[in-house]
């Protein structure tokens, strides 16, 4: 006797009318996180006619429309630019391109899903940034920290790709190369006209949240940017952000198997190099001091880099994967003549203070991480 799947597959249910089978279509949307939610149920793929098919736009209300892109009421004089019969399409169309949408999207994302913990990597240079950022994207939502696509179609598959993992996951990530836009807020101040306190702005790192970078010792990362040079420009078609460097090095060496003449090549690009203090930079102002004062005010996770794989495991769950976008080491320090230490060390002074002070209490705690304020 047939199973039901095979009675099914050899003789399959059929309709008895011809009715068209409609897209479901969700409700016109009335707040930004109902916007945010039908942007990612697009996904990657999204598509402005997806978009339009996708929502029930009629009797919207134009009001309606710019609260739940813009989250805020339109005046009179945008209202009446819209004509005396109102089109929700256009009208939608041209608020969700324009600046005011696509400039605060960090904080409309956040904002919107407050509820969700934030995952906030400050991205240091050649420290595992390229690494972590796709371990995170591969688990966590992540929020580009700006859309420049004015094209509806980019910019809607853009926040598709980004919030597609919102409807599982209980985190959102945010990658930026310096601290302070993670943890800078605007005092407030009683001023007139402001009776409520709402110009006041918190910022996104709360108490909870995991901010944090990876730093290893500050010579191997100035090196480690060089032969990153040296790797693109020994490809068969080195990438296109390398471009000023070869313009500023002119021939390169014939053979790959030239090893001198890539490593005097290196020396050049180290001399020319403007990559100054960037742990300290990107934790700060660029000094040790304030780096250090900076971190020590609040619990930022400061991971070493030759722990950072045991570490990205079990505090952002991410399987482990084998390391990315990793340099040949054409250029190493033992082997550095007295002009290119010189130039090394004049590169990394005040990186070398705080990276001091990190390790040393790295290897008091046995840890792979150091907390800001146990520095």
């Amino acid at each position: 006797m047939a199973s039901l799947i095979e009675s099914l597959l050899n003789d399959p249910v059929r309709r008895l009318d011809n009715k068209r089978i409609d897209i479901v279509r969700r409700p016109m949307p009335t707040r930004q996180r109902d916007m945010l939610e039908l942007l990612a149920a697009l996904g990657p793929n999204a598509s402005m006619e997806a978009l339009r098919r996708g929502i029930d736009m009629r009797n919207a209300d134009p009001r309606t429309t710019f609260f739940a892109v813009l989250g805020r009421w339109p005046s009179q004089a945008e209202l009446e630019a819209l004509g005396p019969t109102y089109e929700t399409w256009p009208h939608l169309r041209r608020l969700l391109i324009s600046e005011e949408f696509r400039a605060p999207i960090v904080r409309r994302v956040l904002d919107a899903y407050a509820e969700k913990r934030r995952l906030l990597f400050i991205r240091i240079p050649r420290c595992a940034g390229a690494h972590c950022a796709d371990a995170m994207a591969s688990q966590h939502p992540m929020v580009p920290t700006r859309l420049n696509p004015t094209d509806l179609t980019d910019l809607l598959r853009t926040l598709g790709t980004a919030l597609t993992l919102f409807s599982r996951a209980r985190t959102v990530g945010v990658i930026h190369d310096n601290i302070a836009p993670f943890i800078a807020h605007e005092p407030h101040f009683k001023e007139k006209g402001d009776p409520l306190g709402w110009r006041y702005t918190a910022a996104p790192f709360r108490n909870g949240d995991l901010l944090f970078a990876i730093i290893r010792p500050p010579k191997a990362l100035i090196l480690s940017q060089v032969n990153a040079v040296l790797t693109g420009l020994r490809q068969p078609s080195p990438p296109a952000n390398l471009a000023a460097w070869q313009k500023k090095l002119g021939p390169l060496p014939g053979t790959l198997k030239d090893v001198p003449a890539w490593r005097a090549l290196g020396s050049q690009i180290l001399a020319q190099l403007e990559l100054h203090n960037p742990i300290c930079a990107a934790l700060g102002d660029g000094t040790a001091a304030t780096a250090l004062a900076t971190c020590r005010s609040m619990p930022i996770t400061l991971v070493a880099l030759h722990k950072y794989e045991l570490w990205v495991q079990t505090a952002i769950e991410v399987p482990p994967e084998p390391p990315s976008n990793v340099s040949e080491p054409i250029m190493a320090l033992a082997e550095l003549g007295p002009e290119d230490q010189a130039r090394l060390a004049a590169l990394t002074a005040e990186d070398e203070v705080f990276y001091n002070g990190f390790a040393a209490k790295l290897a008091a705690l046995d840890t792979s991480a150091v907390l800001g304020p146990q520095l």
